[in-house]
C-alpha cells in the first residue's frame, strides 16, 4: 500500500503545486502496491489557486494553466491502472479539489466534511474532468444541478448521493487511521483481483462510449472562454474574493 499526501495553504492548489502532485501520483503508480490512498490536509482542496493567479504578471494566463494542471492531476489519479485508489477526504473539499477526490475508485469521508462541487459561482466553466467523474458517480441531472450551484453536500449525504461510499467518525487522526486500515484491508481482500478487473474493464467500456480526451477538450475549450473571454466575470470574482470583498472561500 502507498500513499500519496498533500496538505495546500487553504486548499488552493497552484498549476506548480498540481506539477508536483502530478509527479507524485506517477511515482506512486509505477510502484509494486496494490492501493494507493490519496489523502489530503486539513482542508482537502479547493481547485484552483486564486491567490497565485491574482498575483502573477499574465493572470488569465496563469488561471489557465492552473486549470491544465488541475486537470492533469485528475487525470492521474483515474489512470492508477494498476493499483485501487481510495481518497481520504478529512476536510472540505471544494470545485476541482472535489474531482481530485471523486477520481479516486472509492471515496471515504470524515464525519462533519463538506463537498461542494459547484464551479460555476466565480464565473468559470470548470475543469478537473467533472463532466465524466460527477455523471458517472450521481447520474448527468444530478451531476448538472451540482455543478452548477453552490449546494453544499455533508458527509452523510455525500454518501446518499453517490459522490462518496462511506463516511467515518472520528478525529483527524482517528480518521486517517481507519481509512489506512481499510486500504489494508481491501489490498489483502480475495477479492482484489477481481475489483482491479472491474475497474479496468469500467475504463475500457467508458472510454469506447467516449474518449477522455473529448471531455478534456470540450471542458479546456468552455474554460478558456470564461478565463479569457470573461464571459461569466471570473476576473472581478476572483480579485474580490482574493482581495476579501466576498465571503467566497476558493471555489474553483
Amino acid at each position: 500500500m502507498g500513499v500519496v499526501g498533500f496538505d495546500f495553504y487553504e486548499g488552493g492548489i497552484s498549476a506548480g503545486q498540481c506539477r508536483r502532485l502530478v509527479a507524485a501520483l506517477r511515482y506512486a503508480a509505477e510502484q509494486d502496491t496494490r492501493v494507493v490512498v490519496v489523502r489530503g490536509g486539513e482542508v482537502f482542496a479547493r481547485g484552483l489557486h486564486l491567490g497565485v493567479i491574482e498575483a502573477s504578471a499574465e493572470p488569465e494566463l496563469e488561471a489557465w494553466m492552473n486549470v491544465m494542471a488541475l486537470t492533469q492531476v485528475c487525470r492521474e489519479v483515474l489512470g492508477c491502472a494498476d493499483q485501487l485508489v481510495v481518497s481520504s477526504v478529512g476536510g472540505d473539499a471544494e470545485a476541482g479539489g472535489v474531482m481530485v477526490a471523486l477520481a479516486g475508485d472509492r471515496v471515504i469521508v470524515r464525519s462533519g466534511v463538506v463537498l461542494s462541487p459547484g464551479q460555476r459561482s466565480l464565473g468559470l466553466y470548470g475543469g478537473g474532468l467533472w463532466s465524466y467523474l460527477l455523471p458517472r458517480r450521481v447520474g448527468g441531472s444530478m451531476a448538472r444541478r451540482l455543478v452548477r450551484s453552490a449546494w453544499p453536500v455533508g458527509a452523510e449525504e455525500a454518501v446518499e448521493l453517490g459522490l462518496a461510499d462511506r463516511v467515518v467518525p472520528g478525529g483527524r487522526e482517528e480518521f486517517e487511521r481507519s481509512v489506512l486500515e481499510y486500504a489494508e484491508r481491501l489490498a489483502a481482500s480475495p477479492g482484489y483481483g477481481g475489483l482491479l478487473a472491474a475497474k479496468r474493464a469500467a475504463r475500457e467500456a467508458d472510454e469506447a462510449r467516449k474518449p477522455l480526451e473529448a471531455y478534456v477538450s470540450e471542458e479546456l475549450l468552455e474554460a478558456g472562454r470564461d478565463v479569457f473571454a470573461d464571459r461569466r466575470g471570473f476576473r472581478r470574482a476572483r480579485r474580490a474574493v482574493v482581495r476579501g470583498l466576498s465571503g467566497a472561500s476558493n471555489p474553483a
